[in-house]
């Protein structure tokens, strides 16, 4: 569980991740603390922030 307290999310402190969102924020961390991006690496990250934009979960995550 991720703690979303801060967040307007749900009324409870706790939100549970689906699989599919876990794995997506955890790639978009690793990626975002590589020094340079290859030009996969940058358009994977591109396909991440529209994730986000479909997804507030996932933009509170990145968010954070």
């Amino acid at each position: 569980m991720i703690d979303l307290s801060e967040s307007n999310f749900a009324n409870n402190s706790k939100m549970p991740l689906t699989c599919e969102q876990k794995k997506i924020v955890q790639e978009y961390y690793f990626l975002a603390t590589l020094k340079s991006l290859s030009e996969e690496q940058s358009q994977r990250m591109a396909v991440i922030l529209e994730f986000a934009i479909e997804d507030n979960v996932i933009d509170f995550l990145l968010q954070k």
